[in-house]
């Protein structure tokens, strides 16, 4: 129903009301009123003002204004709530990195907790380690001092004399120790050799089964000894003294006379075959020399010159024959190597060939034996009385 019905009800209502009831007209106080017989003049009735309802246009623009009150009241709303949902999405991460922090911190915390009582059980193990170690080595000392007491109560229980095992172990032990050094320092084969048997008759007296595997390993290594080929010395230091007194009959440098004597037979053996210009070969080869030499011109040396270069030799033969009984190879090689070099230069072809193949046999004769390897005997015997073996089989 629209307002311009509801409003014209009233008004319609009120006409209805006046038809109905007649007109009164206003009476001086004091007097009744009385019907008249004659009817009043009808008086002409208006119409009640009509009131016109407001342009639909007006009603329509408020409506609008209310929807966008309401649609903007509705934006700022879902803007605020949105604000809203934001800030609480960003204090809930904040929280949560509040909270990943504190874990973070708890898990270095418990971290350094558990590095702290690695290293105090790391401490605590080592000292327990070397707790231990130090147990087991003086068990380990014990065990071996036992070990060694029952040894030498059984030694001496097999010992056919009444000197103690011990002493003649340790006799035993010098002897081979011995016999060992001067084979590696001096190349002395006899004396280790001898060194070696006096070892084995001195434990020939203990008749016990571990002196007995030390003996055969004490008796390959005599063998070994025995069958050493020994340089020999005395031989090559002979042959260098033969080399020397060869020395002092070696023609050395060129002898003028004997170069001279044999141009002439030269120049007669041309004259006395016949021919004109054989003939005038063998007239000019008394005024003019010419020669062909199939080695290198050596220069003329004096006589003094000679006994020198006899001398030089002879010494450097000397020196070779000290180094051979030093034993000294490098020297010794060094030495020949010079002889054989001045030989050459100075002496001829044929002369010097003998000389020259004598050296090279001298140079390369061996000057050392061929040592074999020693110490099994030495390092069984220091085993069986408990000492470390420090001597290893060396050649």
């Amino acid at each position: 129903m629209s307002e311009t019905e509801h409003d014209n009800k009233p008004l319609a209502a009120a006409d209805s009301l006046g038809e109905l009831s007649p007109p009164t007209s206003p009476e001086a106080p004091g007097e009744v009123a009385t019907q008249s017989d004659t009817p009043p003049e009808a008086k002409p009735v208006q119409p009640p003002p009509v009131i016109s309802a407001p342009p639909a246009k007006a009603s329509g623009g408020k409506g609008l204004l209310w929807f966008f009150v309401l649609l903007l009241i509705v934006a700022v709303g879902g803007l605020g709530w949105l604000v809203w949902q934001q800030q609480t999405q960003l204090l809930g991460l904040q929280t949560g990195q509040d909270s990943t922090g504190s874990r973070e911190a708890a898990v270095l915390a418990r971290l350094q907790a558990l590095e702290g009582l690695r290293e105090s059980l790391e401490a605590q193990l080592q000292d327990q380690a070397r707790t231990f170690e130090a147990r087991v080595a003086q068990q380990g000392e014990r065990l071996g001092t036992l070990q060694q007491d029952m040894l030498n109560v059984r030694l001496q229980r097999n010992t056919e004399v009444a000197t103690p095992a011990s002493v003649l172990l340790a006799e035993a032990r010098g002897l081979l120790r011995l016999g060992r050094e001067r084979v590696l320092a001096y190349q002395d084969i006899d004396t280790a050799l001898g060194l070696y048997l006096a070892a084995d008759e001195v434990l020939m007296v203990i008749n016990d089964p571990g002196i007995q595997l030390i003996r055969q390993t004490l008796q390959r290594e005599t063998d070994t000894l025995r069958g050493v080929r020994k340089p020999d010395i005395a031989g090559i230091h002979v042959q260098l003294g033969r080399l020397k007194v060869a020395v002092e009959t070696l023609p050395l440098g060129d002898d003028e006379s004997n170069t001279l004597a044999g141009f002439r037979s030269a120049g007669n053996a041309a004259a006395e075959e016949g021919g004109w210009i054989n003939s005038l070969k063998a007239g000019l080869s008394r005024y003019f020399v010419i020669s062909r030499q199939a080695e290198p011109v050596r220069p003329r040396i004096s006589e003094e010159g000679v006994a020198l270069l006899r001398l030089d030799i002879s010494l450097q033969l000397e020196q070779a024959r000290l180094a051979l009984v030093q034993g000294d190879t490098r020297l010794y090689q060094q030495t020949i190597d010079a002889t054989a070099a001045s030989i050459r230069s100075w002496a001829e072809s044929a002369a010097a060939a003998p000389l020259l193949t004598s050296l090279e046999g001298l140079r390369s004769a061996p000057l050392l034996p061929d040592l074999p390897p020693l110490g099994a005997a030495l390092n069984a015997l220091r085993t069986l009385n408990g000492e470390a073996s420090t001597f290893e089989e060396q050649p």
